[in-house]
């Protein structure tokens, strides 16, 4: 992290870190893949309405993980490797904690969130029954998500891609097993996804509970890492504040799907969002190596650096992001074949979506660096109020007011104008804010 980053070293750097988001993304793909395919669509729509919720929650690990990157970088850059074994120690045993209560209370509430999100009559049924099971092993997803950002601080991404394969080939395996072999339905497929991702977490823990090459394992902790918590909470809270408020965006979107497309509305949504998965993990991924090498600028003080990381993030997403939404407008057909290519109904108002809110990637990087660059430089608030208007504040007005004023069919172009009107919000951010936060180191 001490070099200096050009755009093939960020991408190459962040490599590993990508191939952990489209591991840790692909039990939702996988999942919807065999859903569909094996059970059929109305099992699909019950998957696509309770998910939001379960990832609502998996957020808090997001919170634990880049919050305490963050400061366990620093930490590292100014020489301080105890202090930082420490403070990463005192994260992850609050994280599980926060983990475990936060699983039983909401499997027990898992009818009324069901209801909640517009589930009834028979979806009802296979989303309690979804929702319930991964809601037991909360704690381990929140792990898997905490370590996309603790494996490149720790300075071994590649491992963490290798322990994240697993999980990902796993859950793919397990999937087919459970559903195609032993005929368990949807809770079958809950059950792969939690079981794959209880063993990729159990294999991390280990590893840093004993001697490692890295500068990282767990340790004894003192007051004053309880002290550092609440900071690496509220440093972190703006990606959790992005995933509890892109999840619930995507409550209410499907709610105002089934009142002006009906359920189809909610599986053509659906199809977008798993194209989407695997697109934004490329954009997380660099994120998440983002808030890492920027940490450790900052515990440097290194300010040319950090211009020049600041720069390199920009173009590199925006480049990206370009070539992501071509690929989406003119695939779309084949896109949307993956996971309905049985009805053609679901399949071409599938690739319609695709054709028209793709053109959110163009934005979707920009936005996400700029949130995490600032996590990076410990700056929490400009960094949460970023995620607000990106996960939150911009989609829920889009999602109301477009169809309101334009019909009906505006509603797919929410999550286009959502990231365009969050791109001003990130562009006066970068040039208010920064110049203030780099005098300050």
């Amino acid at each position: 992290m001490s070099e200096h980053f050009t755009y093939q070293k960020l991408l190459r750097y962040s490599l590993p870190s990508i191939g952990n988001m489209l591991v840790l993304t692909s039990f939702q793909v996988v999942d919807g893949f065999f859903v569909s395919n094996l059970l059929g669509v109305t099992q699909l729509e019950s998957v696509n309405l309770i998910y939001p919720i379960f990832m609502v929650l998996q957020a808090v690990g997001y919170m634990f993980g880049a919050g305490s990157s963050a400061h366990v970088a620093k930490t590292l850059g100014e020489g301080r490797k105890e202090k930082a074994r420490e403070y990463f120690t005192m994260a992850m045993m609050a994280m599980i904690v926060t983990g475990v209560v936060l699983g039983l209370i909401c499997s027990l509430m898992m009818p009324s969130l069901a209801r909640l999100v517009g589930a009834s009559g028979a979806t009802l049924e296979h989303s309690i029954a979804y929702g319930r099971t991964l809601m037991y092993f909360l704690p381990v997803f929140m792990v898997n998500c905490a370590f996309q950002t603790l494996w490149i601080t720790a300075g071994k991404p590649a491992l963490g891609l290798c322990i994240s394969l697993i999980y990902g080939i796993g859950n793919a395996i397990l999937d087919w097993l459970m559903m195609a072999v032993f005929h368990l339905g949807i809770t079958g497929a809950a059950l792969a996804t939690s079981i794959a991702s209880s063993i990729s977490a159990l294999i991390t823990l280990q590893y840093f509970f004993r001697e490692n090459p890295t500068p990282l394992r767990f340790s004894t902790v003192s007051k004053d890492s309880l002290k550092h918590l609440r900071n690496e909470m509220t440093n972190g809270s703006s990606e959790m504040v992005e995933g509890i408020a892109g999840n619930f965006t995507a409550i209410l979107t499907n709610h105002q799907l089934l009142r002006y497309v009906g359920d189809l509305g909610v599986v053509a949504n659906g199809v977008f969002n798993y194209v989407l998965a695997v697109f934004m993990s490329v954009f997380f991924g660099i994120s998440t190596t983002t808030v890492s090498v920027a940490g450790y600028k900052a515990g440097q003080k290194d300010k040319r650096e950090l211009n020049s990381l600041l720069k390199t993030n920009i173009l590199l997403n925006f480049s990206i992001g370009a070539v992501m939404t071509a690929t989406a407008v003119l695939l779309a057909n084949p896109l949307a074949s993956i996971f309905v290519g049985y009805d053609v109904s679901a399949r071409e108002l599938s690739a319609h979506v695709l054709r028209i809110s793709s053109f959110a990637c163009l934005f979707y990087g920009f936005d996400i660096v700029t949130s995490s660059f600032f996590t990076g430089l410990g700056d929490g608030v400009t960094s949460a109020v970023v995620a607000v208007f990106m996960a939150l504040l911009v989609p829920i007005a889009s999602i109301y007011l477009l169809p309101l004023c334009f019909g009906a069919q505006a509603i797919w172009f929410s999550a286009p104008c959502s990231t365009a009107v969050t791109a001003i919000v990130c562009a006066f951010c970068i040039w208010k804010r920064y110049p203030k936060r780099l005098a300050s180191l």
